[in-house]
């Protein structure tokens, strides 16, 4: 099974093929370019890349996996779009994965004594956080917190169901954590890998319907009130 994955959520493109073979795992291709701007422009030419990396068209891949937020509005957006086009063309099976569990499971990757529970706390800018809590479990982030919130840096020990072992990711220095519950910040700057990404879509389900994008919260781009302009029928 060839599983294309990639992501735009937050200030990089990414995009891979990982084969699933029985037993075996093999990263057929790896791409990851950190930016602020230009995910639209970036990304079609990046799954190209992939793919003639890989020595593989779009026929062979088996299921295409994609985050569906939180992220930047814009940046969920242009993922989603992009595998929905590829789908429809294709109708190779399409699967959603969360981009804090994406960031979950890079970080499980990277990091070899991982605590066996920690949590993701993505900086969300305007004074809050994303924020998704995990356990380790046989080598995959598996999540104690069922949905990503966003919340105040100071809310982030009331909403997680337990104290965790460590804090990863731009929120966690960000959190007025309490003496008796204070965290391992490992890292503060993981990204989403695309790697992650296909490695979680292995034994998921495909979606059944649309894929919806997960927004937490309303995006900054809205109508001005008392521009619009009046239309009247002759």
């Amino acid at each position: 099974m060839n599983v294309l994955a990639f992501d735009t959520c937050f200030a990089a493109c990414s995009a891979a093929i990982l084969r699933y073979h029985e037993c075996d795992v093999a990263a057929l291709a790896d791409e990851h370019t950190r930016m602020t701007r230009g995910h639209a422009e970036a990304l079609l030419p990046m799954v190209q890349r992939v793919l003639e990396t890989a020595d593989l068209t779009l026929e062979k891949i088996d299921r295409i996996a994609v985050t569906t937020g939180p992220g930047t509005f814009t940046g969920v957006r242009v993922a989603i779009a992009v595998a929905r086009a590829l789908t429809l063309a294709t109708d190779i099976p399409l699967i959603g994965i969360g981009t804090l569990e994406a960031m979950a499971q890079t970080a499980e990757r990277q990091h070899d004594n991982l605590p066996g529970n920690f949590a993701i706390i993505r900086d969300a800018r305007r004074d809050q956080v994303y924020l998704q809590s995990f356990a380790c479990v046989d080598g995959k982030a598996v999540p104690t917190m069922a949905k990503p919130v966003i919340c105040a840096p100071e809310q982030v020990p009331l909403m997680l169901p337990e104290p965790v072992a460590a804090a990863i990711g731009s929120g966690a220095p960000l959190v007025p954590w309490p003496e008796h519950a204070l965290p391992e910040i490992i890292e503060t700057d993981v990204e989403v890998s695309a790697l992650a990404v296909a490695e979680l879509a292995r034994d998921r389900k495909p979606t059944t319907g649309p894929l919806s994008p997960l927004y937490l919260r309303a995006p900054d781009a809205k109508p001005q009130s008392g521009f619009a302009l009046q239309w009247q029928a002759n």
